[in-house]
């Protein structure tokens, strides 16, 4: 399959031995592997080894030397008037379509170690808010 991508022998060989880890199948879209990441470790490095073939080094160079400020602006612009016209259901469907995305990428996701950090994050936000709403109160 990998030669079929136009991807190297060694490449494909590459893929084959990191894909599947008792070597239980050839590198196929999907191999007779035992383990669902192995699976998904072979799929993702097909990804990148397409999109290394499909991409030039001056797209590549284009793409690095975008305006990321101006861009930031019109995402912000862009989130800042789908919340006027929709209110916050518009922000909680994208972040759901992303959530399920990533869960997609990596069932895993989030472990343990990553929901401490997200709480920890969110208690500490939490506490912010209120000492602003209390500094609001005194005026």
């Amino acid at each position: 399959m990998g030669t079929d991508l136009g991807l190297s022998p060694e490449f494909t060989r590459q893929i084959e031995r990191k894909g599947c880890h008792a070597g239980l199948g050839p590198v196929s879209g999907k191999t007779t592997c035992c383990r669902r990441q192995h699976t998904n470790d072979v799929l993702e490095a097909i990804d990148l080894a397409i999109i290394i073939i499909m991409i030039s080094k001056a797209k590549i160079k284009v793409f690095a030397k975008r305006d990321w400020e101006k861009i930031s602006e019109l995402d912000s612009s862009y989130w800042a008037e789908e919340y006027r016209r929709n209110g916050v259901e518009s922000s909680l469907k994208a972040a759901e379509a992303l959530r399920r995305h990533m869960t997609l990428l990596h069932p895993e996701w989030p472990d343990e170690a990553q929901r401490a950090a997200d709480l920890q994050h969110h208690i500490k936000i939490k506490r912010l808010l209120d000492q602003a709403n209390n500094g609001l109160k005194s005026y």
